[in-house]
């Protein structure tokens, strides 16, 4: 039996999600164990989840994952760098994982590999660097890569750079290649077209559109691009205010934290760099979470890394913290064979797998980045349809199929 993980945020989980889980049994065996390694409450966009991370695990659960393990914030709200390595490394300290499964538009596994592989050389990091420097700040290093890539290794080659799920695919590659995993890649070919938001042509909604239809209340259409298997799970969500998060409610802490802070009284992930500044300025016109990203965002400071770094203001994280390596994550559902994963794992796991949230308590190592993630979930947990006691998720216990 190989034992697969998946690295992913199911915001929200679709019909594509469970292609990715039929194709992983299909090519392994029906007895392949999955384990999921998805974003708790923020994901990497720097926002809300659209549901909260129990009621996501359990859909993963419900459609065909063995094991839901959180990767704990910041990593999960963090770039595709940190995001991934953060990622990788838990699935590195489990001790179980033969296989590390990912969706991408090329379905190379050879040509993401090379390309992985060259990232990392000497050769290329010198000739971004040089890069930079001529461009001075004009442009941050994820908006050169492509160009200095096509010079060094052709246009063709760069090509691979122009889709989402390839540049992730690479940043997993990069982090097993650096860390000497064992664990062997594997790629299967993204169904859909990433700008066919309906689905129209594929038959695969992508999860933005989603999001849009289920934050509007058209839960029913929503429904339609996700697996049977887990409607109940999404309809039990969604009337018992377990997600849909209050824009107008994230963008008032926001404006009014750096309208509170317009100086840094610290250095924030993300947000190095004059970005602080920037944003601070803008929420002194925006009047709310939209206008506010869109008035800090400029070719060198995009709107995703605008809408992480005043996540990472707001809750105090430093670069400190995402540079430390994952020290723990936490069981969020599973099925029988998950929970026989669970024994094997606690007997081979280099970090603490929690069962009990509260748990945290009796490692003295994990509790500075436990207290973080959890300061994440406390305020999730007052962004969602209907707002929940801080301490919500650590009275939640893992879901059991």
């Amino acid at each position: 039996m190989k034992t697969v993980a998946v690295i992913c945020e199911y915001n929200p989980f679709h019909l594509g999600h469970a292609f990715q889980l039929a194709e992983i049994r299909r090519q392994f065996g029906e007895d392949a164990a999955i384990i999921a390694i998805m974003s708790g409450s923020f994901t990497q966009r720097g926002e809300p989840a659209i549901f909260g991370k129990d009621a996501r695990a359990r859909m993963a659960v419900e459609a065909g994952a063995s094991l839901v393990l959180e990767l704990p914030f910041p990593y999960s709200a963090a770039g595709a760098e940190f995001f991934a390595s953060g990622a990788v490394s838990i699935a590195n300290a489990l001790g179980i994982v033969d296989v590390l499964s990912f969706g991408s538009e090329s379905g190379n596994l050879d040509a993401l590999s090379l390309c992985a592989h060259r990232l990392a050389s000497p050769e290329f990091e010198a000739a971004a660097l040089q890069k930079a420097k001529e461009k001075g700040s004009a442009l941050g290093t994820g908006a050169l890569t492509p160009s200095v890539y096509g010079a060094l290794y052709g246009e063709e080659e760069a090509s691979l750079f122009a889709s989402p799920n390839n540049l992730l695919a690479l940043a997993y590659l990069k982090a097993l290649q650096k860390t000497g995993s064992p664990i062997l890649p594997h790629t299967i070919l993204r169904k859909g077209d990433y700008h066919d938001d309906k689905g129209s042509s594929s038959g695969y909604a992508s999860a933005s559109y989603l999001r849009a239809l289920i934050s509007r209340g058209n839960i029913e259409e929503a429904l339609l691009h996700m697996p049977s298997c887990i409607h109940s799970a999404v309809k039990e969500a969604w009337e018992n205010g377990n997600g849909a998060w209050h824009m107008e409610a994230f963008g008032s802490l926001l404006i009014g934290h750096f309208r509170l802070y317009p100086d840094p009284f610290a250095s924030f992930a993300e947000a190095e760099g004059g970005l602080y500044r920037r944003i601070a300025k803008a929420a002194r016109t925006a009047t709310d979470y939209p206008s506010l990203i869109a008035l800090a965002t400029t070719k060198k400071y995009p709107a995703a890394r605008v809408r992480r770094a005043a996540l990472f203001s707001l809750l105090g994280v430093s670069p400190a913290a995402l540079r430390r390596p994952v020290a723990y994550t936490q069981a969020l559902a599973m099925d029988e064979k998950g929970q026989a994963l669970l024994g094997q794992i606690r007997k081979s796991a280099a970090i603490p797998v929690l069962t009990k949230p509260a748990a945290y308590k009796e490692y003295a190592a994990i509790r500075e980045a436990a207290e973080l993630s959890q300061r994440a979930d406390a305020l999730y947990t007052a962004l969602t349809a209907t707002p929940q006691a801080a301490d919500y998720f650590m009275k939640t216990a893992p879901y059991r199929k």
